[in-house]
């Protein structure tokens, strides 16, 4: 009973919560976030022999209550790396580590600064910080997850804005109200792409709750990133521990409340939209006939998805568009998508694809413009905001508690004249967000700049600054901050140069009383020394390409590309429900929700990718060959420049000995592993059927069988004939080759037999022939399915007559002593007629990521189609004109010999042979792979 009375009282305890009143206070007010910035005065410090700074004098005051004293100014080497990697993402390159250490002018490291902040890659650096603020993505998210192909546009203006050093105010105008400020600056409105981030169902039938869904999105991280300030915990009810009040939140909320998604403005020039314009007019009559085409059978399109939709909605799709109010245009908008897809698959569709392309045809050419995702207001009157429970109308407001008590909240909106179609309330709400006055939005930012610098904001949690995180460290300093911050005309770069002219941000991360001071202030709050700051996944993978020489820059940004390329990470494609392997091992944005601060974990998955990935062996081998380029290098030489290319320093004597001892060791290693291998390989086996075969053992070490220099199958028909038993089906979704015939140059057609691996469209084992040319390839597909440890007959015809090619399939089951041979079926394909050359036969396939485990008991190659009874399981074995090539694999001895008379003789080709130079060249690998794994690239000191 007491059990049950408790289990009560909790399911109803929040109720009591929201019941109550909160009532804000002039304490409330009076909260570090919330109280109105005031210009607080630099600090005078007696016995101040560190810094003059202004900010070193904020840092050493606090320092001295603590009786600490900071840490010795950083070297060089570690300076400039740290510089670089802060501002640009990327370590210094060798030559500049020297310049700088060698110099004895005092600007230097000023000039290392300003160099970096006008650096296009500046913008990708910080540009990325943004971007997972604002949870970017380049997908839907949910179980869909659809690409959104032209997401990359706001990337690209969030990294331009950065380069341009775009004023603080500017940048937020823009994206929350870039449609109403500029309506015709293709910037502008591409900035509006800020609203097209949040997680989108293209399917979902409840368009009503899936609207509100994104409106909160939009509201919840809205008053993240610009106020830090966690509104969302108001969103039921007044919140608990921060005086925010429900309304509050609806207040915000109705600032978007009337927001439309834009999918048809043109991100152009009215030059260039004037253009099209002009294109229009001239097509008239054709773009009105397609129109006109078209409109019966879309309408069937749009009517079979809408059916699907609730009572409710369907009501809304029923009236005519022009009829609709404002709401009722946004759940249109959230309907039609699914109607435009039902249209882009519709069978109507494909039944006037013909007429339409003669229609089409008639077009000139059309002017190439550019969409992209934006947003706009759906009218001039916004729809109803109300909290849910309530008939009220909540109108656009802001938080009360920045306001005295009795002071009119309301925001004051007016119509923009630019944009008479919008209601305004985003602007009211920018201007208001970028009002000098409003205490959260400048200290939150500058905050920001802080946090990115040390590690830490000098208050803890940058997204929320309310009761339940951390008060800020040294508030004081924050406000003088916030105070440069408006000098400067709320730029970045101005306040990067600040922070980091200060001897507190020069500091080493090591200290004379490191273990004293840890036991006191083991976080470091009062910034007694630099900590130390593990590169973020992005830094991490393009530190690697830039050491190893591969790293590629792009300098107009574009599509976004898959993480195999070497391209900034900031170019990487973020996709929600498959984010790149190695970025999201090492903590990646969460494009969820808001990303303030990155995790900093340690996994065994991270060791796994960095220790035995192939992306970081292939950076190590890249990084490999950069070093031994030159081949009278010697040891000394590539160990020193490793060194210095990835830690910006030179070995110690210790330090290249050990290295040197590493690759003498790793080269025997590769050498001894090698010779093992062939002494211990062995191809010669015995098939089910007890005949003699040739086996590739399953290796994983890419061994296959070749005969070079072969008169291929080529100018007419063709028969191969093989007694094969596979031991393993590949897991691979294309074709495995089992038997292949090539000649490496493209220029006549050539075949491979081979099977359909485990995660093809077709069966494990399926067995397919595929013949190509240097234009295109073919894939023709039998019914015979190989199964495992079975062992088979397997003859294939082709017969060429013209330009077409047919292919007949035979098989025989050697379990079974009745098995028929069958003609399973006869697959005609239209191929070019080949010419003729010289090339190889290769078994087990030639790529050593699809290594087939198999064994062929007997091969035959004929310069002619075949009549079944005159095939070697039918007749004697014995070699005619037409044969090409005869292996029986008879013994050991006689294991890779031809028995006919043209004698190609097989030979074992297996890549993992490597010369001396090879070995070398693995050993420094392996030693580069060592230097990625080691604490001092990984880390900024």
């Amino acid at each position: 009973m007491l059990m049950k009375k408790c289990i009560l009282l909790l399911l109803i305890f929040p109720y009591f919560l929201t019941a109550q009143k909160v009532i804000i206070t002039d304490d409330d007010r009076q909260y570090w976030a919330y109280k109105p910035l005031e210009i607080p005065e630099v600090p005078h410090v007696e016995g101040n022999n560190w810094s003059k700074h202004p900010i070193d004098q904020f840092i050493l005051r606090g320092l001295k209550k603590h009786n600490f004293s900071p840490a010795v100014e950083a070297d060089k080497r570690s300076l400039i790396r740290r510089a670089y990697i802060d501002l640009i993402g990327l370590p210094p390159t060798a030559q500049e580590v020297e310049a700088f250490v060698q110099s004895n002018d005092p600007q230097a490291y000023e000039k290392i600064i300003d160099q970096l902040l006008s650096s296009p890659r500046y913008g990708e650096r910080w540009g990325r910080h943004w971007l997972a603020l604002v949870r970017y993505a380049e997908s839907d998210g949910y179980r869909g997850d659809f690409y959104r192909p032209t997401a990359y546009k706001y990337r690209d203006y969030v990294i331009r804005s950065f380069n341009q050093d775009k004023s603080y105010q500017q940048f937020v105008m823009e994206q929350l109200a870039g449609d109403e400020i500029a309506p015709e600056d293709p910037e502008a409105l591409t900035a509006t792409g800020y609203f097209r981030l949040p997680i989108y169902e293209w399917n979902q039938r409840d368009a009503e709750t899936h609207w509100e869904t994104i409106l909160q999105d939009i509201t919840d991280v809205t008053a993240d990133v610009f106020l830090g300030s966690g509104l969302q915990c108001a969103k039921c009810h007044d919140h608990k521990f921060d005086p925010i009040l429900r309304k509050d939140y609806y207040a915000l909320k109705a600032f978007f409340a009337p927001i439309i998604w834009r999918d048809d403005i043109h991100l152009e020039t009215s030059k260039k939209l004037k253009l099209l314009k002009q294109w229009k007019e001239e097509n008239r009559e054709t773009l009105d006939a397609i129109a006109e085409l078209e409109a019966p059978h879309r309408e069937k399109a749009y009517k079979k998805a809408i059916i699907m939709f609730p009572d409710e909605v369907q009501d809304i799709m029923a009236k005519p568009e022009n009829e609709r109010d404002t709401y009722e245009k946004q759940i249109a908008y959230l309907v039609m998508r699914q109607g435009y897809h039902e249209w882009d698959r519709s069978s109507s569709k494909k039944k006037i694809k013909d007429k339409l392309a003669e229609l089409k045809a008639k077009l000139t050419q059309k002017p190439t413009l550019s969409k992209g995702m934006t947003a706009s207001d759906a009218g001039p009157t916004a729809p109803a905001n109300k909290i849910p429970g309530s008939d009220k109308n909540i109108l656009p407001g802001f938080m009360t508690v920045l306001y005295p008590k009795g002071a009119d909240v309301n925001a004051k909106v007016t119509v923009p004249t630019k944009a008479p179609e919008s209601t305004g309330r985003r602007t009211a709400l920018a201007k208001w967000i970028t009002n000098p006055n409003n205490p959260l939005t400048t200290r939150v930012i500058v905050n920001r700049i802080w946090q990115y610098h040390f590690g830490r904001g000098i208050a803890a949690n940058p997204n929320d600054f309310g009761k339940l995180g951390e008060k800020p460290t040294h508030p004081e300093l924050l406000d003088w901050l916030v105070e440069q911050f408006k000098q400067y005309e709320w730029r970045f770069k101005p306040m990067h140069k600040l922070i980091m002219m200060s001897k507190a941000y020069r500091q080493s991360s090591q200290h004379k009383n490191m273990a004293e001071y840890m036991n006191e202030d083991p976080n470091n709050h009062q910034l007694w020394r630099m900590s130390d700051k593990r590169l973020e996944a992005e830094s991490l993978r393009d530190s690697m390409l830039a050491v190893s020489g591969e790293l590629k820059q792009r300098e107009k940004g574009g599509s976004s590309l898959a993480g195999k390329e070497p391209y900034r990470s900031v170019y990487v494609k973020v996709v929600r429900n498959e984010k790149d392997e190695f970025l999201n091992a090492f903590d990646w944005a969460d494009s969820f929700a808001s990303n303030a601060v990155r995790n900093v974990t340690t996994t065994p998955v991270q060791s796994l990718l960095m220790m035995n990935g192939p992306w970081v062996m292939k950076r190590s081998e890249a990084l490999a060959s950069r070093l031994i380029r030159n081949k009278k290098s010697s040891k000394d030489e590539i160990v020193k420049s490793l060194y210095s290319r990835a830690y910006g320093r030179y070995p110690s004597q210790n330090e290249l000995s050990m290295s040197k001892e590493f690759i003498d060791n790793q080269q025997q290693f590769h050498q001894n592993r090698d010779s093992g291998l062939q002494k211990k390989t062995t191809h010669f086996a015995k098939m089910k059927n007890g005949l003699n075969a040739i086996s590739s053992n399953g290796q994983n070490d890419f061994i296959h069988f070749l005969a070079e220099d072969v008169q291929m199958l080529t100018d007419g028909d063709f028969t191969i004939e093989a007694k094969v038993q596979l031991n393993a089906y590949h897991k691979e979704k294309n074709k495995m080759r089992m038997i292949a015939s090539q000649n490496g140059k493209g220029d006549s057609i050539s075949w491979a037999l081979g099977i359909a691996g485990t995660q093809s469209k077709y069966l494990p084992g399926t067995l397919v022939l595929k013949l190509w040319d240097s234009k295109k390839s073919d894939y023709l597909i039998s019914d015979l399915q190989l199964h495992l440890n079975k062992s088979y007959y397997i003859g294939v015809i082709a017969d060429t007559n013209g330009e077409e090619t047919t292919v007949k399939f035979f098989v025989k089951d050697y379990s079974s002593k009745n098995s028929p041979m069958n003609d399973f079926q006869t697959v005609t394909k239209k191929v070019m007629k080949n010419s003729g050359s010289h090339g190889s036969v290769v078994l087990f396939s030639d790529q050593k990521e699809k290594s087939l485990d198999a064994m062929i008991g007997e091969l035959k190659l004929t310069r002619k189609a075949l009549e079944p009874k005159d095939f070697m399981v039918n007749s004697s074995p014995t070699s005619n004109s037409s044969t090409l090539a005869h292996w029986h694999f008879a013994s050991e001895k006689e294991l890779l010999i031809d028995a006919s008379k043209n004698g190609y003789h097989l030979q074992l080709l297996k890549h993992e042979i490597v010369s001396r130079d090879q070995a070398f060249k693995k050993a420094v690998a392996d030693l580069c792979q060592v230097v990625f794994n080691s604490s001092e690239f990984l880390y900024v000191r």
